[in-house]
């Protein structure tokens, strides 16, 4: 320990055997309730703030600065009693289900009203405040188990190994139970279990331990019988209404009904409600544009009403496909048997699937009905990429159409709307040769490799001829909406707009959503054009140029020093962690089922680079190269992600684990060298390292989120990451 004793209850000839296992499981229990805990955590934020992809990262970076917070609290050298960490992981159980119920009391608390937004300054606070006591109990727990490990006689880095296989199985445990059914409610009590698991195991010992764990046992499984009240009754604090509510891979699902309205949220964002007649402008216009109807693809939205408009068509064939099992499961449950009878009809095939991946072998369709969500997140974006509708026009009939929905204003478009709009319009004409938009509150849309109908009196000839009835579709209705002076001016506007077709490689229409919902409580955002990133090449020339003169002035002090190299790695592993994560939520869509998986992939790599570099030399770990080395695996992920964006590659699960697991080892063998080589004392290290790990994590999500991505998209945000390492490279060999 460089000269200094050992405090008096970690000194004596049995301390490694007395000790040695119970550090090893307060490490373990820091990185496993950690990152279960975290996942819980953000599922229900994502919830109370209506699903906004924004939010896990913001929430990420909360976490993170509450985490670092911890790191630093107390003094640097003392070394804590046992007993006080285990203290520390009970109070963790208790305030860790406290904290859920507040997430979900919370938009009740500030007074919201159902459906609306709250604003950004209260959003944020919400993030902070529910992360604040958990971030900081982990951050402070690390500290203090890493101060105990070191004492022993082992490495900062074996002690961040051993917190990161618990992050493993953490983050292994939130994915397996969520495929098991397992609602997050339930996750969140086996967490505090765990938690208060490891305070018995640690701080109790004899009789005592076999009493206080007969009582928390007891405790714990008379929690399962009262969850399945606790559940839907915190539900009911935002849905008075309720009649079920269950997680899915996709989000929560909650159904209510009042009197014979029933109306779906997917993680509380209205998906649809069945007095709506939104369906039948959807089906009929796009129907209607067809003089035979054999086999349609239905790709999602079916059980809001496109199904039971459709079969007034007669076709012969329908394949609803629908990516969310658990959604047609409750539906078909509570819903009315008048509106889930069409399900069971013989020309009706139900298809589990993702639409993209049905498409790639399915046959050949007439019609094909976009029924997903808007584009308003990176799960719904893909769905409205030219690269998806080059998939659409693969598997349509020479004179087939393809149709969908885009959200709009019936009168007034903002400039922002015009140009998300238009990013999806010119994706699509780019595939096709033929397209119409009809207004509305919401663009119908019908593109076809043949002429579309534009002939009002075509379409009501047809509808004539099927005699179809329906509330709001009409002979009048179809010809107000071919002759009216909003069909040539909103073809004109999308037709005139500079914009970047939206495509999978750089999702402009999900940029402008992420604009669109920051300037709700940032007005001047609107006036934002993410389209052209030559507008931030300044900005980041200035951004890469106070990052080298920090480090130059900075490289004489060893102490000094490692703190910002172990920042500089925080920021860009975290950067290119939420670059990784939304790209495979653009890719697959299934970021809320998956997000344990990916952490856990994360955290795998941590453990590798930290065990690795901890059993490397002193003197070995002492040079520049060795740093230099895992900032260029920051810098080879960067480029292979940038590679695929390039080769529009999709983010696999498998892949984007892998892609986490190099970035996750490239962190923590920066910090394994930062670690050892760069304080006096590591027992310091332990908190002023970690605590750079994390604060520059911060930043990273902050700037990663909310400029980077948004602003430059996702390519030049990966180059921007490239460039970091390079600098950082440099840095470290001058």
């Amino acid at each position: 320990m460089e000269g200094r004793r050992l405090p008096l209850h970690l000194s004596g000839p049995g301390f490694q055997r007395k000790f040695a296992s119970t550090v090893t499981l307060a490490l373990f229990a820091v990185g496993f309730t950690s990152i279960l805990g975290q996942v819980v955590l953000l599922r229900e934020l994502a919830v109370t703030l209506y699903g906004v992809e924004l939010i896990y990262i913001l929430a990420m970076a909360a976490w993170l600065f509450w985490s670092a917070a911890g790191a630093l609290m107390g003094p640097r050298s003392r070394v804590p009693q046992k007993a006080a960490v285990g203290w520390m992981f009970a109070a963790f159980s208790l305030v860790f289900f406290t904290d859920v119920l507040f997430i979900r009391y919370f938009r009740t608390l500030a007074g919201a009203f159902p459906g609306t937004f709250l604003s950004f300054p209260v959003q944020i606070a919400a993030i902070g405040i529910a992360l604040f006591p958990a971030g900081l109990l982990m951050g402070l727990l690390f500290q203090w188990s890493a101060k105990i490990s070191v004492a022993q006689g082992g490495h900062l880095a074996r002690a961040y190994a051993i917190e990161s296989i618990g992050g493993v199985v953490g983050g292994g445990g939130a994915t397996l139970l969520f495929f098991a059914g397992i609602q997050n409610l339930t996750a969140a009590w086996i967490c505090v279990g765990f938690a208060a698991m490891t305070w018995l195991l640690i701080c109790c010992k004899g009789l005592h331990r076999w009493a206080m764990g007969g009582m928390a046992i007891f405790l714990f499984a008379a929690g399962f019988f009262f969850l399945p009240w606790l559940d839907p009754t915190t539900t009911r604090w935002n849905h008075p209404d309720l009649v079920a509510t269950k997680d899915s891979p996709y989000g929560r699902l909650t159904l209510t009904r009042r009197a014979d309205q029933f109306v779906l949220f997917e993680n509380d964002v209205l998906s649809f409600e069945t007095e709506s007649v939104d369906a039948e402008s959807l089906v009929h216009l796009a129907a209607l544009s067809l003089e035979r109807i054999d086999a349609v693809a239905v790709l999602g939205g079916g059980m809001e009403g496109l199904l039971h408009e459709l079969i007034r068509h007669h076709p012969r064939a329908i394949d609803y496909v629908e990516i969310n099992p658990v959604l047609i499961d409750l539906l078909s449950q509570h819903l009315p048997k008048d509106w889930t009878t069409v399900l069971h009809r013989p020309s009706v095939r139900i298809v589990q699937d993702d639409p993209r991946r049905f498409l790639e072998t399915a046959n050949r369709y007439d019609l094909i009905l976009i029924g997903m969500p808007q584009p308003d997140s990176g799960a719904a974006n893909r769905f409205y990429t030219r690269e998806f509708f080059r998939l659409c026009r693969r598997h349509l009939q020479p004179k087939g159409i393809l149709a969908f929905r885009l959200r709009s204003s019936e009168n007034l478009w903002s400039s922002m709307m015009i140009l998300k709009n238009a990013s999806v319009w010119l994706a699509l004409k780019r595939e096709f040769s033929h397209a119409s938009a009809l207004p509305g509150v919401s663009i119908i849309i019908r593109a076809s490799p043949a002429p579309v109908p534009t002939d009002p009196e075509v379409l009501v000839g047809r509808f004539e001829e099927r005699r179809i009835h329906t509330r709001l579709v009409s002979p009048p209705y179809i010809r107000y909406l071919f002759t009216n002076d909003r069909f040539f001016e909103m073809e004109r506007l999308l037709n005139a707009s500079v914009v970047i077709p939206n495509s999978d490689v750089h999702p402009i229409s999900y940029h402008y959503s992420v604009l669109i919902w920051l300037s709700k409580f940032i007005p001047s955002m609107i006036h934002v054009h993410p389209a052209d990133p030559a507008d931030s090449i300044i900005p980041l020339i200035l951004l890469l140029s106070i990052f080298v003169a920090a480090g130059w002035l900075l490289r004489r002090t060893s102490r000094f020093r490692d703190i910002f190299w172990m920042g500089a790695a925080g920021f860009a592993g975290m950067a290119l962690e939420t670059l990784i994560l939304l790209y495979y939520q653009a890719s697959r869509g299934v970021l809320y089922q998956n997000m344990g998986c990916l952490i856990m992939a994360f955290m795998v790599g941590l453990w590798a680079g930290a065990y690795g570099v901890s059993h490397l030399s002193v003197s070995r770990m002492r040079t520049a190269p060795t740093g230099a080395v895992f900032f260029s695996m920051i810098g080879i992920v960067a480029a292979v992600f940038s590679g695929m964006l390039l080769a529009h590659m999709h983010a696999g699960l498998f892949t984007a684990s892998i892609l986490l697991f190099a970035s996750g080892a490239a962190v923590a063998g920066i910090f394994a060298v930062t670690g050892r080589s760069g304080t006096a004392e590591q027992q310091r290290a332990a908190s002023e390292i970690y605590a750079a790990d994390l604060a520059g994590g911060c930043v990273g999500a902050f700037v990663g989120s909310l400029w980077l991505i948004p602003f430059l998209g996702m390519l030049p945000a990966a180059a921007t990451l490239i460039g970091v390492s390079l600098a950082a490279i440099f840095l470290m060999k001058s």
